[in-house]
């Protein structure tokens, strides 16, 4: 092993550049795994969260529909509950900071209709008066909103102010947009909206009762209201309004982009050590000719190789770390929390194997073949 290490230490200091060239084409191969595969991770997950509920929404983008729309489904056969919610924009922060109250009714026990679960003692709180709110963790560290404050922040569609009381903020969550967005009471805010903004509902929950197909009673929904005034859509996902899902298939295309920058880094370590040994086969034929093994040749190779994979990985992972803590508050309203799973490290362990022993196929062949009068070689 000593010798083995003395053949690496050698072979390394021969040209400090491409040791370098090699650590950061892989560092950003990491980088672009840990960020995409996080990303992807959260996208792939978006759809899953919550299926037992159906996600109603106006067939047109954006559209409100008449609040006389949740009884109606509510009477179908095979629904169990309906949760609904409109929103309203309010001035936290003059002059320009805005924050959005998601003004919900949620049936008891239900608190998952808002994405994710939350604890019945903070529900409790929210439900002891019409006034209290529950506030996303970034929403609250950008409006300066803590717990108990009572505030009177001015409704940007009646140009009124509304009072209201911060009950809980809630922790971070991870999916969907609840971190910027402010969870009130949907009776209170709508008997504060203007008269034409009243009694609207912007999107339904659907709850069915056990044993019901709800892709079965999403397309009943759909067709209850297919020759309406206002058509719907009926998605058998809770998150189905999360704005990443608006755009196909992005996960499949941050797996492309991972996949293609993964690739590129196996091509630069295979070309790279099949190009420095087929220029080192001289000194390793001299070392050989002096009574040198292969196996002394072989394992420098191998810990050349491990030692410029592991000061890459450490590298990139650090610095996937700190890309995703400065880009979270910018891109957490659509993707989330941007955290690598184990899946993303097992993942990565594997890559590193793979991608050591690939590079290390051609450089093991030639010295194979390597005769000790090679030497002569140039």
């Amino acid at each position: 092993m000593k010798i083995a290490r003395a053949i690496a230490a050698m072979q390394l200091s021969e040209m400090p550049g491409r040791s370098m060239y090699l650590l950061a084409s892989l560092a950003v191969a990491v980088v672009t795994w840990m960020v995409l595969h996080s990303a992807a991770r959260q996208v792939s997950t978006a759809g899953s969260t919550n299926t037992e509920a159906i996600t109603v929404m106006a067939e047109r983008a954006g559209q409100s529909m008449p609040v006389g729309f949740v009884e109606r489904i509510r009477q179908m056969d095979g629904v169990a509950d309906v949760a609904f919610m409109n929103y309203v924009p309010v001035l936290c922060r003059p002059p320009a900071t805005v924050a959005t109250l998601n003004a919900w009714f949620i049936p008891p026990g239900r608190s998952h209709a808002l994405g994710h679960e939350i604890a019945p003692s903070v529900m409790a709180t929210w439900n002891s008066s019409e006034r209290s709110i529950l506030v996303g963790r970034q929403l609250a560290q950008n409006c300066h909103w803590e717990t108990g404050l009572v505030i009177e922040p001015m409704d940007l569609i009646s140009n009124q102010p509304i009072q209201i009381q911060v009950a809980d903020i809630l922790p971070p969550g991870e999916s969907g947009s609840s971190d910027h967005v402010a969870v009130a009471h949907y009776s209170y805010i709508d008997r504060l909206l203007p008269p034409g903004s009243q009694s609207r509902v912007l999107v339904m929950r659907v709850f069915s009762n056990s044993g019901v197909d709800i892709t079965a009673l999403a397309h009943s929904i759909e067709e209850e209201f297919a020759h309406d005034a206002y058509p719907v859509q009926a998605n058998p996902s809770a998150e189905a309004e999360s704005m990443i899902q608006r755009f196909g298939n992005v996960s499949a295309l941050l797996w492309l982009v991972t996949s293609a920058v993964g690739g590129c880094a196996v091509l630069v370590f295979v070309s790279t050590f099949a190009h420095v040994t087929a220029a080192r086969r001289a000194q390793m034929a001299t070392l050989l000719s002096i009574g040198f093994r292969r196996s002394h040749l072989m394992l420098g190779l191998w810990l050349e190789i491990l030692l410029v994979v592991l000061c890459g990985a450490v590298v990139g992972i650090l610095a996937a770390h700190g890309l995703m803590v400065a880009i979270e508050p910018h891109v957490s309203l659509y993707l989330g929390r941007l955290r690598a799973g184990l899946d993303t490290y097992a993942l990565l362990v594997f890559g590193l194997c793979a991608l050591q022993f690939v590079a290390l196929v051609l450089p093991f062949h030639t010295v194979v073949r390597l005769k000790p009068w090679d030497y002569r070689a140039v």
